[in-house]
């Protein structure tokens, strides 16, 4: 793209100081944007043309033009016209390495950069460009290219980081106000800028809040502060005339001069308190040329040398028309307005096009909910460690920034409207607000009162309440928090108890069709299902053995009473599990709590259970049949008045694993012992 030129091979480049930056390596740094454009997501074609386009720019640079006098007509009527054209073979070439870059004939862009076709009713004429002119119309036509491939950057970054929501959250980088030795038309646009952003600033910080708190009937000792839309309409406004205004009017004129302009800024504007003329009293060839507008920030000298030129740079329908023949179709369709008619009105000025651009970002910014950082600079040098007071003190004074902070100490620093305020905090006023709150200031008294609030915290306004302090407003969130934990467990304990209700509901519909009527006293079938009627989350002992065991869910657990070999009774725990039961033996000694010692006896998997046999009489008692290989220990008789819940859970756990449970009914029940 570049044919191995360095930066000092390029005009556009090599008008400044050394090009060289120390401890700047600029391979480096130009990898590590290529490394961003990937990681956005632009495609390897977007990237490519992007780069074409910025070499063409320095190129077309370096593309010189000198005249060409051609004579025309005869007689007195005789004369000599100049004509621009390509300065040498460096020139040409140069142009040409422009042109296969952009995609455009070398011819065509040469005619459109030294010719411009100028249509005067249904007349269309080309006039040749002199030299000077033909400079201009490179130079509009290489910011054209830079400012539309920088826009179409802009565009591809939006696209490929745009979110799925509605929402987003854009930061805005204000490039700070700019005050120089020589201030020219591009420092009166930079500063315009930051003119706007400070309306904004003080609209929204200032003016809006304590227009607020009038409307609400809200107690207020008015904070004064400077509103600078005075200097903006200085700037921009059309009646009367600002100084944007009066320079498009002079560009419109052929004769249009600088001079002519600065005469009209001097007989309409000088009357303005925020515009004079250094020493208009003492004419002079240095005073002639300056103005000075009194900003927000501080009094900035302009010279008014080139505000016409760089206002007109705009751009010719020869160079759009040239741009939109492009075979490169990045460059073509950053030119839309190449397809169109067109236009015979006059293109816009920079000027317009500036504010129009200002207008359109000030619509987003009151669109949205903004958050200002703002940064002190706190020395001109650049340097750390660096602190000088009275530069700090000019910034904090022209920013407003101590006129704001007056407004929110003696503000309030959070207010919503009572619907709101209720809608988030209903559950705090009691049964008075929650769950139906009624008249909405009432159920804000309530609350506010319920909380503790102080009355000198908040005032009442006439649709919204006002909150002094944030920890106020921390206090009401944290108790809301704590009120928000008390009710989600409420919830959750209703949903767990209905959720086990049902599953034993269900367990008992299952045991009444296991039992199928072959019992003749059914007391164990119609009674409650509960499950765990010792709470073994809280027998340490127990939960030992089951977390050695990885057990995760209790089936069921409650005491039986347990027939030994000698035809004793012993009280027993029996636990049911997703994978086995387990029998614990029950000492009657208290531990050190006083709480009943339990002691693992057995653990039987569910697997080893061949069968469980109960007899057809009014009895309690059970068998559980055992199948352990290599375990000598036998059967268990067992007596329990919820046999039928534990019957059903075993049934229930050995049928999700797919394996079946005998249930045999005999009046002769037979046990290995």
């Amino acid at each position: 793209m570049l044919q191995g030129c360095g930066p000092k091979d390029f005009a556009y480049l090599n008008n400044g100081a050394d090009s060289t930056v120390k401890g700047m390596n600029d391979t480096k740094e130009f990898r590590i944007v290529e490394e961003a454009t990937r990681d956005i997501g632009l495609s390897d074609d977007i990237v490519t043309s992007m780069w074409e386009l910025i070499s063409a720019v320095l190129w077309l640079g370096n593309a010189t033009f000198g005249t060409t006098s051609n004579k025309s007509g005869s007689g007195k009527h005789k004369r000599t016209q100049s004509t621009a054209s390509l300065d040498g073979n460096t020139s040409a070439e140069a142009l040409d390495n422009a042109a296969s870059l952009l995609g455009i004939d070398a011819g065509m862009l040469t005619q459109a950069l030294t010719h411009r076709t100028v249509t005067a009713g249904m007349e269309t004429m080309v006039k040749p460009l002199n030299s000077e002119e033909a400079l201009y119309t490179r130079d509009a036509f290489c910011k054209a290219l830079y400012s539309k491939n920088f826009n179409q950057l802009v565009l591809e970054i939006n696209k490929n980081i745009k979110g799925s929501g509605e929402l987003n959250i854009g930061i805005l980088d204000i490039y700070g106000f700019e005050i120089f030795e020589v201030n020219s038309f591009e420092q009166l646009c930079i500063n315009f800028c930051n003119e706007k952003l400070q309306q904004v600033f003080i609209q929204l910080t200032l003016k809006s809040e304590q227009d607020e708190y009038k409307s609400e009937g809200i107690e207020w000792t008015p904070v004064d502060f400077f509103n600078n839309k005075i200097v903006c309409d200085l700037v921009e406004k059309k009646k009367p005339a600002g100084i944007l205004a009066y320079l498009d009017e002079e560009c419109v004129y052929p004769n249009g001069s600088d001079n002519s302009l600065m005469s009209k800024f001097k007989k309409n504007l000088l009357k303005h308190k925020h515009f004079e003329v250094p020493n208009n009293k003492v004419r002079s060839s240095k005073t002639d040329t300056l103005f000075v507008i009194k900003h927000f920030a501080g009094d900035v000298k302009y010279c008014i040398d080139g505000f016409l030129e760089k206002n007109r740079d705009t751009l010719f329908r020869d160079l759009i028309d040239a741009a939109g023949s492009s075979s490169n179709n990045y460059v073509r369709n950053l030119f839309p307005e190449a397809n169109s008619k067109a236009s015979k009105k006059r293109p816009p000025t920079a000027g317009h096009q500036f504010k129009v651009s200002m207008a359109d970002l000030v619509k987003t910014l009151m669109a949205c909910t903004p958050h200002y950082i703002r940064c002190i600079k706190p020395n001109d040098q650049k340097r750390s460690s660096t602190y000088n007071e009275d530069r700090v003190t000019h910034q904090v004074k022209y920013l407003g920034l101590l006129e704001n902070v007056k407004v929110k100490r003696a503000g309030y620093a959070f207010r919503t409207t009572y619907f709101d305020f209720v809608k988030r905090y209903k559950m705090l006023g009691g049964k008075a607000t929650w769950p139906n709150s009624g008249d909405d200031k009432e159920a804000t008294t309530t609350i506010l009162t319920t909380c503790g609030i102080l009355s000198d915290e908040f005032q009442y306004g006439r649709t919204k309440i006002f909150i002094r302090q944030p920890m106020t407003l921390f206090l009401l969130e944290e108790q809301r928090d704590r009120k928000l934990h008390d009710i989600a467990n409420i919830i959750n304990s209703c949903y767990r108890a209905w959720k086990a209700r049902k599953f034993f509901l269900e367990l008992k519909e299952l045991s009444m069709a296991l039992f199928g009527g072959q019992k003749r006293r059914r007391r164990s079938i119609h009674l409650y299902f509960v499950g765990d009627y010792v709470n073994c989350k809280e027998i340490v002992n127990v939960q030992k053995v089951l977390h050695k065991f990885n057990e995760k869910k209790i089936l069921f657990a409650d005491k039986v009473t347990k027939i030994n070999t000698k035809w004793k009774s012993e009280t027993r725990l029996l636990v049911c599990t997703e994978k086995a039961l387990y029998n614990f033996d029950v000492n009657s000694k208290k531990n050190f709590f006083g709480g009943e010692k339990f002691k693992l006896q057995r653990r039987m998997p569910l697997e080893t259970i061949e069968k469980i046999s109960l007899s057809t009489y009014a009895d309690n008692y059970f068998v559980l049949g055992l199948a352990y290989p290599g375990d000598k220990r036998g059967d268990y008789l067992m007596s329990s008045v919820r046999k039928a819940e534990i019957v059903t859970a075993v049934k229930n756990a050995l049928d999700e694993v797919g394996r079946n449970l005998e249930l045999v009914f005999s009046n002769k029940l037979e046990w290995r012992r």
